[in-house]
């Protein structure tokens, strides 16, 4: 897939609704309902009209349509033609595109299609609106997402020799049930692992090349505590952070393992790991208690609030938010996931940290608890 350059604007072939107290005609067939409408609305002689569209923002993954309703109000009374058009450097056709075509009763139902290759992030679509005196524009803000799953839990099928399109464990098969249940489009990469499965130079996850196709990336290492991301794994997801309005779900306890060197005491994370853990994650200090059963609870005024989750024997590690980093789950008093806003260069990402095994959840709270994360 290719990321487009957005620079087509496409305008179609008004449909004309005829005033009240007229009949309409039927569409001549072949008459195209494109990008250009022409709606009625009330007016006492008077040209004047006000144009808004509901809602204002729109999430539309790629290959999916969404409806925005644009209405236009005047004074009251006689009819007068509104002609409307869609307009923006991401309106067009074709898969890089965002099709607009307006339809329904009165011709002011906007449905827009987002391309199979949209690039992601949020697309400002201009709503024109036209008749013989007055001329009105509204704006409506589509956000299209896609994820990308970074399968890198050491288990059957990240062998080289086995097939990556199998996935066997736990958090194989949750984490893609949960982003299939929150609606989302997602692509998955299996990284494949060295065969003592303990190599600090094991190949690399995506680079932040790769991961610039997405608008989120959920990546998780499993129950393991040995370098489950390499050195330039770091490197690359800090890249992607500094990118433009970007989320990382990173679950991995044995991430915080590699990051300090202390056990069970908080403590600064070591120098190669505070980039990440501190520059983008948001952490004053991590700590790394070990392996147990502990349940966790969601915190008041989060996307976690009211969430109870029990963990089976799981490694985890403890975590400490630094000053504008959130709490999100917790193990009696210890953090356990945390969350930051306002993440990278620009200001407008955002990155989980769940010091915990995915696989170590029930299937539904895995599901439930990615389907909130994935909102923070």
């Amino acid at each position: 897939m290719m990321t487009a350059t957005l620079s087509l604007t496409l305008l179609t072939t008004a449909l004309t609704t005829l005033g009240a107290g007229s009949p309409t005609p039927p569409t001549p067939p072949g008459n195209p309902v494109g990008l250009e409408r022409t709606v009625t609305t009330p007016t006492p002689g008077d040209s004047r009209f006000t144009l808004a569209a509901q809602p204002a923002v729109i999430r539309i993954d790629p290959g999916r349509s969404g409806t925005v309703q644009v209405m236009t109000e005047q004074p009251g009374g006689t009819p007068a033609a509104v002609t409307l058009t869609a307009e923006g450097p991401s309106v067009g056709s074709g898969p890089e595109k965002i099709t607009a075509v307006f339809g329904g009763p009165s011709g002011a139902a906007l449905t827009l299609t987002a391309g199979t290759d949209v690039p992601v992030g949020q697309h400002t679509i201009t709503i024109r609106g036209r008749n013989a005196d007055a001329e009105h524009t509204t704006q409506v803000t589509v956000i299209v997402e896609r994820w990308l799953l970074v399968d890198d839990d050491r288990s059957g099928n990240n062998w080289p020799a086995n097939n990556p399109d199998a996935p066997d464990s736990h958090a194989d098969q949750f984490a893609r049930a949960a982003l299939t249940a929150s609606g989302r489009t997602f692509e998955v990469t299996v990284v494949p692992y060295s065969g003592s499965g303990q190599d600090k130079d094991e190949p690399d996850g995506p680079d932040a090349q790769a991961l610039s196709r997405y608008s989120g990336v959920l990546w998780y290492t499993g129950n393991t505590t040995v370098h489950p991301l390499t050195d330039t794994d770091r490197e690359q997801l800090s890249a992607y952070l500094n990118m433009d309005a970007r989320r990382v779900l990173l679950f991995s306890p044995g991430f915080v393992r590699d990051g300090t060197t202390n056990g069970a005491t908080p403590a600064a994370p070591r120098a190669a790991y505070a980039p990440l853990i501190t520059g983008q994650l948001g952490l004053d200090q991590v700590a790394f208690p070990g392996a147990a059963a502990f349940a966790l609870t969601g915190e008041a005024n989060t996307v976690t609030s009211g969430v109870t989750l029990n963990v089976a024997s799981s490694v985890r590690g403890v975590l400490r938010p630094a000053a504008g980093t959130s709490a999100l789950l917790k193990e009696g008093a210890s953090v356990i996931v945390s969350g930051k806003a306002n993440v990278g260069a620009r200001g407008s990402s955002k990155a989980v940290l769940a010091a915990l095994s995915l696989s170590h959840l029930s299937r539904a709270d895995a599901v439930t608890l990615l389907g909130k994360l994935m909102t923070f």
